[in-house]
C-alpha cells in the first residue's frame, strides 16, 4: 500500500492532537492562577510558568508575539516601565518598591503575550480560556470564607455574566434579541439584591447597547445613525441612560426598603454627599486628581507611601458630606489612594505611564462601535467584556489577581479589531450558519480521481 495514502489521515490526527494538547493549556491556565507563590510578594501559579516557558513560545512563536496589533501595546507597557524606573530614582524609592512597581509592568507585559500565543485569534481558545477563568472564580469563591454577599461580588457575579453571556450570543446572531436581553435583565436583578452597583450598571448597559437599534438603522438609508458620529452619539446616550437608570433603581429599592439595615445605612452614607453616589463610593478619585496635580510628569513612585494624601481622603469625605467629622485613623505606611488602574499608574509613574490606558481606552471604544456596527458570534459576550474593562480602568485597583485578567480582555479587543468587520447586506442572520457563495461549476464538478501513487 501506498504511503501517501495513510499520510494525509496521520498528519490530521497529530494537527488534533497539537489542538488538544493547546485546548487544555487554554483551559489550565486561568485555573493555575488560584495558586501563589511568595517570592517578595504574592506571585500566581500562572506567571511562574509563563516566565519559565517563555523562551519555548519566542521560538516556536516568535512571529505571532511580534504582530502589528500588539506592538503599540506593548511600545507603551515599556513607556510605562521607563517612566516608572526614572521617577522611582527621581523620589528615591526603596529598592523593595522599585522591584515590585517595575516587577507589575514586567508580568503583566508576559501575560499579555504568553495568553496572545495561546489564544491566537481562535474563538474556540478564547472560549475554553474564558471556562477556565469561570471556573477559577468560582472555586475563589467557595473557598475563601467570604459571606455570600461579598463572593458573589468579588468572584460570582463576573462568573455569572461570562457564562450567561457565552452561552446566549449565538442566539443574538439570528436575533432572538429575547434570549440575550432577560439574562443580562436577570443578572441586573440579582446584582440588585446583593447590591453589587458596579456589575449591575455593566449588565443594564450590556443590555441597553444590545437593543436591536443599530441592526436596523445599518440598513436604513435615511437613519441618523448609519453615519459613524450619529452612531457614536447615539451610543453615548444609551451609555448615560443606563447608568442613570441603574441609579433610579437602586434608589427606588432603597426608599421600598429592599435591603438589609446594614446595605440601608451604607446607600444612605455614600448617596448623602454633594457629589453623588459615585463619589461616594469611589473617593479615592479626588485624592488620586490631586495627587496627579502634585506630581503630573515623574509621579510619586512605585508603592508611593504618604500620610498627607490619606489625611486629605478623610478631609474630602467630610467637606462634601460623606462623613460626620474628619478624623483620621493612625494606619502604618498608608499608599497613596488610587482604586483605578488609571490614576495608579499615572500617581505612582508619571503622565507617561498613563498613555497605555489611554490606549486601551481608546480600542475599547473603537470595538464597542465594530461591535455595534457588523454581528459577531460572541457579540454580547465581547460587549460584556469591553465594558468590564472600561470599568476596571477607571474604576478597580490593578493588583495581581488583575494582570492575567485584563490581559485576556486586552487579547479579545484586539482580535475583534484585527478582524475586518463583514458586510450586512450580504449575511443572512436567519440561518444557523454562513452560507458561503459558490461558484456554479463547483456544483457539479466531479470529484478528483484517485491515482495511487
Amino acid at each position: 500500500m501506498s504511503t501517501s495514502i495513510i499520510a494525509r489521515p496521520l498528519g490530521n490526527i497529530r494537527r488534533e492532537n497539537r489542538g488538544i494538547v493547546g485546548d487544555w493549556i487554554a483551559f489550565l491556565t486561568p485555573i493555575s492562577a488560584i495558586w501563589v507563590v511568595s517570592v517578595g510578594g504574592q506571585l500566581p501559579y500562572t506567571e511562574v510558568i509563563f516566565l519559565l516557558f517563555f523562551p519555548v513560545l519566542v521560538l516556536t512563536k516568535g512571529r505571532r508575539l511580534l504582530d502589528k496589533e500588539y506592538r503599540t501595546a506593548y511600545l507603551l507597557l515599556g513607556l510605562w516601565a521607563l517612566s516608572q524606573t526614572l521617577t522611582d530614582i527621581f523620589v528615591e524609592t526603596s529598592t523593595a518598591s522599585r522591584i515590585r512597581g517595575l516587577a507589575r509592568v514586567v508580568f503583566f507585559a508576559l501575560d499579555l503575550a504568553s495568553i496572545s500565543v495561546i489564544i491566537g485569534t481562535s474563538l474556540r481558545r478564547t472560549r475554553i480560556f474564558l471556562l477556565g477563568m469561570i471556573v477559577n472564580l468560582i472555586y475563589v469563591a467557595y473557598t475563601s470564607g467570604l459571606d455570600m454577599a461579598t463572593a458573589w461580588k468579588m468572584a460570582l457575579a463576573p462568573a455569572a455574566s461570562m457564562a450567561v453571556f457565552l452561552f446566549a450570543s449565538p442566539y443574538y446572531v439570528k436575533r432572538k434579541y429575547a434570549w440575550v436581553l432577560l439574562p443580562a435583565i436577570g443578572l441586573a436583578i440579582v446584582n440588585l439584591h446583593y447590591v453589587v452597583r458596579g456589575a449591575m450598571m455593566i449588565d443594564l448597559a450590556v443590555a441597553v447597547l444590545l437593543l436591536p437599534i443599530f441592526p436596523k438603522a445599518a440598513t436604513d438609508r435615511h437613519s441618523v445613525t448609519r453615519g459613524r458620529a450619529g452612531r457614536v452619539g447615539l451610543l453615548i446616550v444609551l451609555s448615560l441612560a443606563a447608568v442613570w437608570g441603574s441609579q433610579q433603581i437602586l434608589k427606588t429599592a432603597v426608599n421600598a426598603g429592599l435591603f438589609s439595615e446594614s446595605d440601608q445605612q451604607k446607600y444612605e452614607q455614600q448617596s448623602q454627599g454633594k457629589l453623588g453616589i459615585l463619589f461616594g463610593g469611589r473617593p479615592e478619585g479626588l485624592v488620586a486628581a490631586r495627587a496627579i496635580m502634585d506630581s503630573p510628569f515623574l509621579g510619586h513612585g512605585s508603592y508611593a507611601v504618604d500620610y498627607k494624601y490619606y489625611e486629605l481622603l478623610q478631609e474630602y469625605r467630610y467637606r462634601f458630606g460623606y462623613a460626620e467629622g474628619d478624623e483620621v485613623d493612625d494606619v502604618e505606611d498608608p499608599g497613596i489612594p488610587t482604586h483605578s488602574h488609571l490614576t495608579m499608574s499615572w500617581v505612582e509613574g508619571g503622565f507617561l505611564a498613563s498613555f497605555f490606558w489611554f490606549y486601551m481606552l481608546l480600542l475599547i471604544a473603537r470595538g464597542v462601535i465594530r461591535l455595534t456596527e457588523t454581528p459577531h458570534q460572541l457579540g454580547p459576550l465581547y460587549l460584556y467584556l469591553l465594558i468590564s474593562l472600561t470599568w476596571d480602568i477607571l474604576f478597580s485597583p490593578f493588583g495581581q489577581t488583575r494582570r492575567m485578567y485584563e490581559a485576556f480582555l486586552i487579547v479579545v479587543m484586539i482580535n475583534l479589531l484585527r478582524t475586518k468587520p463583514a458586510q450586512r447586506a450580504r449575511m443572512d442572520m436567519r440561518v444557523k450558519r454562513a452560507r458561503p457563495k459558490l461558484r456554479a461549476a463547483t456544483l457539479w464538478r466531479p470529484a478528483r480521481p484517485f491515482r495511487p501513487a
